[in-house]
């Protein structure tokens, strides 16, 4: 099933796209989302902080009315780095020991799986950041059932022939390019998308 949920009290904002699928014993929640913009500064933030708290209580629903063990999955452009405040609201952690143990309430992001001069799947200005992620709860950690494969995130375009074909020579994303003719505007058939594919 496929639902959209606004976050309470948040004026601008986007949907969020729940997708809930049921299988044999368990069920996997997938958050799809693209949060509010960092153009205007710390008011735009707090409108990411009160969507990732929005997710973080759907979550916690979720977990009260599952009858079978339920896996969560958060992703999108949240246009918030992997060290930045919203995801704290989100109780996302960085220490994969936790996921390990299997009996925690945060989320693993990761981003976190990667050195630290690799974490990035954008570039602004000349300066290359990660503002979509991948996060997952414990749950996909414990190797039964549907499960995460462990040293398995990448992003596609860091190396190889992806690297030749999604990255232009400056070192950039190669985002689709629009051609103005007439007043009106169309994609030139050059490009993808000012984000590397996770």
């Amino acid at each position: 099933s496929v639902s959209l949920f606004f976050p309470k009290d948040i004026s601008s904002s986007r949907d969020i796209q729940v997708m809930a699928m049921d299988l044999p014993g368990e069920r996997l929640v997938l958050f799809n989302g693209h949060w509010k913009s960092k153009r205007g500064g710390r008011t735009s933030e707090l409108y990411r902080i009160q969507t990732a708290k929005a997710i973080r209580n759907r979550i916690q629903e979720y977990k009260k009315r599952s009858a079978v063990r339920t896996h969560f999955i958060v992703l999108g452009d949240l246009n918030t780095s992997y060290f930045e405040e919203p995801l704290q609201h989100l109780n996302v952690t960085g220490d994969e020991t936790k996921m390990l143990s299997g009996a925690t309430d945060q989320l693993y992001n990761l981003w976190f799986e990667l050195p630290e001069d690799s974490r990035w799947e954008y570039s602004y200005n000349g300066v290359r950041g990660a503002l979509s992620h991948i996060i997952v709860s414990d749950s996909l950690y414990n190797r039964q059932g549907l499960h995460y494969i462990d040293q398995s995130f990448e992003v596609i375009g860091h190396k190889g022939i992806a690297k030749k074909v999604l990255m232009n020579v400056d070192g950039k994303p190669l985002r689709w390019q629009i051609m103005r003719r007439a007043g009106k505007s169309y994609h030139a058939g050059v490009g993808y998308s000012d984000h590397l594919p996770l």
